[in-house]
C-alpha cells in the first residue's frame, strides 16, 4: 500500500506501520468535501495531520472552492469531533523560509492577497487566520516546514513532539 511505503520514509517502526490498513484511511476531495465529511470515523479521530497541498503559482480557479472553503468545512467538521487532541497544520504551499524561521509556531504570518508571494500562500494564510478566528477551541499547532529540510527528520520531531506513535 502507497501510504505504508511512504510511511516508511519517517523511519516508524515495522509493526506501528502494519498496522495501517485500507480501513484507517479515509479519502476525501475537498472540492467535494459532502462525501467524507459525514463518515462517522471522523467523531473518533484524536490526532489530525493536515497537509493537504496545493502547489499553483498561477491563477487557480481551484483554490478557493477545493482548498479554502473545503478546508474550512473540513477544519469545522473536526472541530466537532469529541476526541479530537490535536489539529497539527503542515503549511505545504511552497514557502521558502530560512531554517530558523520553521518549526512549531502557533502565530501565522497573515498575509493580503495583494502582497501574497504566490495565490497558494496567500489561500494558506487566509485558511490559518479564519481557523484562529472561528475555532478559537480547536487544538491547533502550526508548522511551516522551509522547502530545505529534510522532511522526514521534520516529520519524525513532529510525531516525537507530539508523543504521536
Amino acid at each position: 500500500m502507497r501510504v505504508n511505503e511512504n510511511l516508511r520514509k519517517f523511519q516508524l517502526a515495522e509493526t506501528l506501520i502494519n498496522r495501517i490498513s485500507s480501513g484507517n484511511i479515509l479519502l476525501g476531495d475537498l472540492t467535494a468535501p459532502d462525501f467524507f465529511l459525514e463518515d462517522c470515523r471522523l467523531n473518533a479521530i484524536t490526532d489530525v495531520i493536515n497537509c493537504a497541498h496545493i502547489t499553483s503559482s498561477g491563477n487557480n480557479p481551484f483554490i478557493w472552492t477545493g482548498y479554502v472553503a473545503g478546508m474550512l468545512r473540513f477544519v469545522d467538521r473536526m472541530s466537532q469531533a469529541p476526541s479530537l487532541r490535536h489539529f497539527l497544520h503542515i503549511e505545504s504551499a511552497g514557502l521558502g523560509v530560512s531554517a530558523s524561521e520553521c518549526g512549531l509556531d502557533n502565530k501565522p504570518g497573515f498575509s493580503n492577497y495583494e502582497n501574497a508571494i504566490a495565490q497558494c500562500s496567500w489561500a494558506n494564510s487566509l485558511i490559518e487566520q479564519r481557523i484562529i478566528e472561528c475555532y478559537p477551541e480547536l487544538p491547533l499547532m502550526r508548522i511551516v516546514p522551509s522547502t530545505g529540510i529534510e522532511q522526514t527528520e521534520l516529520g519524525n520531531s513532529i510525531c516525537r513532539h507530539l508523543n504521536l506513535p
